[in-house]
């Protein structure tokens, strides 16, 4: 799949587009439940990623796709509420500390996509240029899977950041 058809596809139309005021709404309808325990930063990965595979039409990630997640600033706002615990009792809340870690919301979103796999986020601000190492990425895996015979299906990857406005943008390679 080009650049083109992934833009065409829904998952990807702007980068830049932030998600609507009511994403935390639609989150909840789609879920048909409130997520428990988790931080603004997961919840807005797992609205994006669930657009993403409403889009292509996927109930369930398949356990033989790849995860990965990438970001700007991270989970800063849970990270800073920590950092003001900190200063005023010299230790975090065990909930905001654990908001404040990326791991957090690749198990968030382990739950409720009700996959396991390999996932993993990449640090970086040039979107543009991991789209093209997750394109790479996802040929290599695929051409390796068909080599050594075993199934494949797909890279879904995402750009989730809070800050300058909430985004979460997803794309499936498959």
């Amino acid at each position: 799949m080009n650049s083109s058809q992934l833009e065409s596809s829904g998952c990807l139309p702007n980068i830049f587009q932030p998600v609507p005021s009511d994403w935390r709404d639609q989150l909840v309808l789609r879920l048909e439940q409130r997520p428990r325990r988790l931080g603004t930063w997961a919840e807005l990965a797992l609205y994006g990623a669930l657009q993403c595979l409403d889009a292509h039409g996927i109930d369930r990630l398949s356990a033989h796709t790849v995860l990965r997640v990438t970001c700007t600033f991270g989970p800063t706002d849970a990270l800073l509420l920590s950092w003001q615990s900190c200063a005023s009792s010299n230790l975090p809340m065990p909930f905001d500390f654990l908001q404040s870690q990326p791991s957090q919301m690749l198990a968030a979103l382990s739950q409720y996509l009700q996959w396991q796999g390999d996932a993993s986020f990449v640090a970086h601000d040039n979107f543009a240029a991991l789209e093209t190492i997750f394109q790479n990425e996802a040929n290599a895996l695929q051409h390796q899977a068909q080599q050594l015979n075993k199934p494949w299906a797909g890279l879904l990857y995402g750009y989730v950041d809070l800050k300058p406005v909430p985004i979460s943008h997803w794309r499936l390679i498959a």
